[in-house]
C-alpha cells in the first residue's frame, strides 16, 4: 500500500512526517527483533502512528529556526545544507530524472549512491516553481560527471534546463530515529490511553491473541510524552533553558 496518508516531503506545508513507513519498518528491522506492536498494525495504522509521533516532537523546543516559516514540522532547520543550481529533465515513463553538477561528489565518496533518497526537491524557478517532489533515488551518471535524482511523480510541467532547483540534504537521522521512536511508543500504548489511539485515527489494534477496539474515545484527549530514547535522540538539537525578559 502507498504511503498515501505521509507527506515526507522536507519543508513542505503540509508535511506530516519525516520518514516513510518503509524507512520506519527498516529502522525497525535494524534495531528490534520481533516487534509485534509495529508488525501487527496494518499500513494505514503504521502511517497514522508516525504522523502522530512526528507531531508529539513538534512539543519539544528547538535550537535556530524553521528553513521555510510556513513549513508544518520543525525540520528542515536554517542551517541544513542545500544544493541549488541549474537543471536538466529526462522524461521516463514512470518519472523525471533531475541532473545536477552538484548532485555528485567522488571525493571521499561524499554523496553515495541514494545520498539523497526518501529527500525532497523544490523548483525554485520556472514554470513549475514552488512545486516540490519526493525524491525516490539517487545515482551519479555512468561517466561520474553529474549527479541524478529520480522523484516519485512529475512535475507539472517540463523543466527546462535554464530553470533551478533547490535539494534538501536528507533530515538528521537522529529526527527520524526519534519519530520511529516515537511512534514504537504509541504503537504499544507506552504513554497514550484509549482516548489517544481513537485522536490518532486508530479504531483497532491487534497483538497476537489480543485485539483492542477504541470505538467510545472519552471526550477529552489526554497530554501526550516524549519517549525517553526520542529525546535523547534529539539532545543536540533542543533548546536545553529558556530566557525569559520583563514587559
Amino acid at each position: 500500500m502507498a504511503d498515501y496518508l505521509l507527506n515526507p516531503k522536507a519543508g513542505d506545508h503540509y508535511a506530516n512526517s519525516y520518514v516513510t513507513r518503509v524507512e520506519a519498518s527498516q529502522y525497525f528491522d535494524r534495531h528490534y527483533t520481533g516487534i509485534s506492536y509495529w508488525s501487527n498494525l496494518n499500513a494505514t495504522q503504521q502511517e497514522q502512528v508516525l504522523i502522530q509521533g512526528a507531531h508529539d516532537l513538534e512539543l519539544l523546543n528547538y535550537k535556530d529556526k524553521k528553513y521555510y516559516p510556513t513549513q508544518f514540522l520543525s525540520f528542515p532547520r536554517h542551517t541544513n545544507k542545500i544544493r541549488t543550481g541549474t537543471a536538466s529533465m529526462v522524461a521516463s515513463a514512470t518519472a523525471f530524472t533531475v541532473r545536477g553538477l552538484n548532485l555528485y561528489s567522488s571525493t571521499y565518496n561524499a554523496i553515495p549512491e541514494n545520498y539523497f533518497k526518501y529527500g525532497t526537491v523544490v523548483m525554485d524557478n520556472g514554470l513549475n516553481r514552488g512545486q516540490s517532489r519526493y525524491i525516490s533515488s539517487s545515482n551519479a551518471s555512468i561517466d561520474g560527471k553529474f549527479g541524478e535524482i529520480v522523484v516519485s511523480s512529475p512535475f507539472n510541467q517540463m523543466v527546462a534546463a535554464s530553470d533551478t532547483y533547490i535539494v534538501f540534504d536528507p533530515i538528521p537521522p537522529q529526527v527520524k530515529w526519534a519519530q520511529c521512536e516515537q511512534a514504537l511508543a504509541i504503537a504499544e500504548n507506552r504513554y497514550y490511553n484509549y482516548g489517544d489511539y481513537n485522536y490518532s485515527g486508530i479504531g483497532y489494534v491487534r497483538t497476537g491473541d489480543l485485539g483492542m477496539s477504541f470505538k467510545n474515545p472519552d471526550s477529552t484527549i489526554p497530554g501526550r510524552k516524549i519517549c525517553l530514547k526520542a529525546r535523547r535522540l534529539l539532545g543536540r538539537f533542543t533548546r536545553k533553558t529558556m530566557k525569559y525578559g520583563r514587559a
